[in-house]
């Protein structure tokens, strides 16, 4: 792009074919990112684009004054230019430079893994979720099409510099599991996780599991295999075919026939889809690759996904033309042009090409003339050749395998998960380690990005000591200015021990230092000013209390298949500070768990609310079930705690038309016959857990109350929920709140309940004010356990203060986020 003048940024020719000045740019800008906003939410993902508006204004924080509030209303752009002209010049050249750093970095970052692994050295806030980062980079692509985006725009060399990390975090990889100190540090941990996955799966099938039985199985047929056995007068035999044979005949295979070649054509069939499926896939690869050639627009998206110009992938090699069809083939939509509403769908190219091959095998002879070598070689390999009598001993051998994989004995198993696991969490710990050794080598963040080739030159210095780093049995703590009284050097990073997941920021521990120094006699804290720099004197009484807490923290990170801890930086400061007043007073937090009524589900685990009856309520079943772990980790860290299971008998659970099993309608004696013995159906799985020999002292402190008394003894409701429903339609947050749970809940709604847009909005609307008037509810020194809607839960928090806000942990369970939960 050419300059004009001495400042680029007073006039800059886009592709509007005309100059703007900086205001009439920016303008510019805000409307297109209002359209892209718009036009994201409506076609692709809801949440992604809310999440990514939320980045948007982060980065560039002039523009929630800008749009007064939200993105959308801007994409009219009537206003904006009246906003812009009331900021002074240089915010108005800063704002849009943030915008450009954003969008420029966005657009070379290739996935949301890549984002996180350079988030320690981007001068941008980037999203958190697959959803977000994805909505993000569409618009970004689209921003840049319409807007050209300046190259001077301060991201660096990206690529180079993930290239750089990435290198650095697989030679140090490759070296910890080579180092018996590191393997050594991790081990214990990995055992632990070892055994309570092995645990759990004895309930809950694990594909994790299953997949070891099966590999154990595997070499042992391979060794069976090849061990011979002397049978006199025949040809010699495997002890694999032995052990088939004797299976064949103490099953009577041979007598049953028609069954195994029942089986055997099963298992054809299943080939057959499989083959199917790989030449459609083929198919639709050639296809895209031949629309490469033919369609400008296709070619340079794709191009652009390929990190290529469009030149070059017309010019590349037919290897390369495939894999950029391939990646086209397995994403799931790609937006070719918004002006255009071009859209690319792999998977109708993929479909389409699988009704050919159907329509194309009516006629064999034909199929297999037109048939490339390489299809026939697909289909060879893919479809078995089995006589019935071959079928038999294809069955025996199935039954074999089982029989190897029912044989897999436990510490089998945790030897191999051990190891696993460990290089899972050789995996997670290596780029702490990294981060950490760069900065103790003086690499600052800018000069990384701008200077990446800094990293290769000290290459071994960094796996050095960030191989030093991972022999610790915790990370170190990612914080400057802390001293540790009494200790000798310049290593005090290491004496403060925090968990490697990210669940703690920087400005957590600000916020927990800051508490312990309040009064620093009390909790072993000291605050001290050093030329203009504050210091934490950490004593070794405050060293205890945090190394106990970031341990307590480590152990819940550790069950994150089936827990999602706070998910905000106050929610976790809030938590931190809680768990220093229960160690330190002995006063019991409170956990809270709302549970529903027995409304009935569909096959997703949803309510659909076709019918309500009276036995244990499906969340507080979840909640009893799977929230073992979580208190576990409590109990072990003797946090105290009580538990009260709330249950949800007021508001729109008595309102909605409740019908019994046979569709009658309830009558209102109904509904709360239906309450009352789901509250008993609960309150038994809850005694009986209470008396249990294993987990009777996790749940001995936890009661059943009633939702409806609880906020009528604590709260004047009208008044509350007048207030509230204010806010949720006046303040920005609590109004985008709204528009989400209202378009998230739409399709839902209408095909369970039969709301139109308007009905569905003021049900959304009554859901939020009741999830907020709980959340108003909740006292200090209190969390939320929740096992449902978590989309509707962030209202817990809104509107309430920095350093009021309620920890919500969301328990998973083994049907994971998506199941049964109330509205997404």
């Amino acid at each position: 792009m050419e300059k004009k003048g001495k400042n680029m940024k007073e006039t800059i020719n886009t592709n509007l074919d005309k100059e703007l000045s900086a205001t009439e740019r920016l303008a510019v800008s805000v409307q297109k990112l209002g359209e892209l906003r718009e036009y994201t939410e409506s076609s692709a993902n809801a949440m992604g684009s809310l999440e990514a508006e939320e980045v948007i204004v982060a980065n560039a924080p002039t523009l929630s004054f800008i749009v007064d509030g939200s993105l959308k209303s801007s994409r009219n752009g009537r206003t904006l230019g009246s906003r812009i002209a009331l900021l002074p010049p240089e915010q108005i050249d800063q704002t849009q430079d943030q915008i450009d750093l954003l969008l420029n970095s966005i657009s070379v970052i290739g996935n949301l893994a890549s984002a996180r692994r350079l988030e320690p050295y981007l001068p941008v806030v980037l999203p958190k979720t697959q959803a977000g980062f994805k909505t993000l980079r569409q618009i970004a692509e689209q921003y840049a099409k319409a807007i050209p985006i300046p190259k001077e725009s301060g991201s660096g060399d990206i690529p180079a510099a993930l290239r750089g990390l990435t290198n650095l975090d697989d030679q140090l990889r490759v070296a910890g599991l080579k180092d018996p100190a590191v393997v050594d540090a991790l081990s214990a941990s990995a055992r632990q996780q070892a055994q309570v996955r092995l645990e759990k799966s004895k309930i809950d099938s694990s594909e994790q599991i299953s997949q070891i039985r099966a590999e154990i199985a595997e070499q042992r047929i391979y060794a069976l295999k090849r061990e011979p056995v002397e049978v006199p007068g025949t040809r010699g035999y495997s002890r694999y075919e032995v052990l088939a044979n004797q299976i064949i005949e103490r099953d009577g295979l041979f007598t049953n026939v028609d069954s195994a070649r029942e089986e055997a054509e099963a298992r054809r069939e299943r080939e057959r889809g499989a083959v199917l499926n790989a030449l459609a896939k083929r198919r639709a690869i050639g296809t895209v690759v031949s629309l490469i050639d033919q369609d400008p627009l296709l070619c340079q998206v794709l191009a652009k996904r390929s990190r290529l110009s469009p030149e070059d992938l017309l010019m590349a090699d037919q290897g390369v033309k495939r894999l950029a069809a391939n990646n086209a083939l397995n994403s799931n939509k790609i937006i070719l042009s918004v002006e255009d509403r071009r859209v690319f769908y792999g998977e109708k190219v993929v479909e389409e090409e699988r009704a050919k091959l159907t329509q194309s095998l009516l006629d064999p002879l034909s199929f297999i003339a037109r048939a490339t070598d390489d299809e026939l070689l697909v289909i060879r390999t893919g479809i078995s050749k089995i006589s019935d009598e071959r079928s038999v001993f294809e069955l025996a051998g199935e039954r074999l395998r089982k029989q190897l994989e029912d044989e897999v004995t436990e510490e089998e198993l945790m030897e191999i998960l051990t190891h696993q696991i460990i290089k899972e969490l050789l995996l997670k710990r290596c780029q702490m380690a990294v981060d950490l050794a760069i900065r103790d080598l003086g690499i600052s963040s800018n000069s990384l990005l701008t200077n990446p080739s800094a990293l290769l030159q000290s290459a071994d210095i960094i796996v050095a000591n960030a191989l030093r780093n991972l022999s610790y049995d915790s990370p170190p703590l990612r914080l400057p200015n802390v001293e540790i009284e009494g200790f000798n050097g310049n290593n005090s990073a290491y004496i403060l021990e925090i968990d490697q997941l990210k669940c703690i920021t920087e400005g957590n521990m600000v916020d927990l230092l800051e508490k312990l120094a309040q009064p620093p006699d009390l909790y072993g804290v000291r605050i001290e000013q050093r030329e203009g720099v504050k210091m934490y004197m950490v004593d070794q009484k405050a060293r205890e209390l945090i190394t106990r807490i970031s341990r307590f923290l480590a152990d819940l990170s550790k069950i994150s298949d089936n827990l999602i801890l706070p998910e905000t930086e106050d929610e976790m400061s809030c938590l931190l500070a809680m768990v220093v007043d229960a160690i330190t007073t002995g006063r019991p937090l409170t956990l809270v768990t709302p549970i529903c009524p027995d409304w009935s589900r569909d096959s997703e685990g949803k309510y659909d609310f076709k019918s309500l009856s009276g036995g244990e309520s499906y969340i507080g079943n979840k909640f009893l079930t799977y929230g073992v772990e979580m208190l576990a980790v409590f109990a072990k860290h003797k946090i105290p705690y009580k538990g009260v299971l709330q249950f949800a008998d007021w508001g729109l659970e008595t309102e909605i038309n409740a019908k019994d099993t046979y569709g009658r309608k309830l009558s209102a004696e109904d509904i709360q016959m239906c309450f009352q013995s789901t509250i008993a159906a609960t309150d038994e799985h809850l005694r009986s857990l209470q008396l249990d020999k294993e987990v009777g002292n996790l749940f001995i402190n936890y009661s059943i109350v009633s939702m409806k008394e609880s906020l009528e003894s604590k709260l004047n409701i009208p008044e509350v929920q007048a207030q509230l429903e204010k806010f949720l339609t006046s303040d920005t947050r609590g109004k985008r709140l709204l528009d989400t749970l209202a378009e998230q809940s739409y399709k839902i709604n209408l095909a369970r309940l039969g709301l139109n847009r308007d009905e569905n909005r003021k049900m959304s609307l009554q859901n939020l004010l009741e999830y907020a008037t709980e959340g108003q509810s909740i006292g200090p020194n209190s969390i939320l356990v929740v096992c449902e809607s978590r989309t509707t839960s962030r209202v817990y928090n809104l509107p309430r203060q920095k350093h009021e806000n309620i920890p919500v942990f969301f328990i998973k369970g083994k049907e994971g986020i998506d199941k049964g939960v109330n509205i997404l």
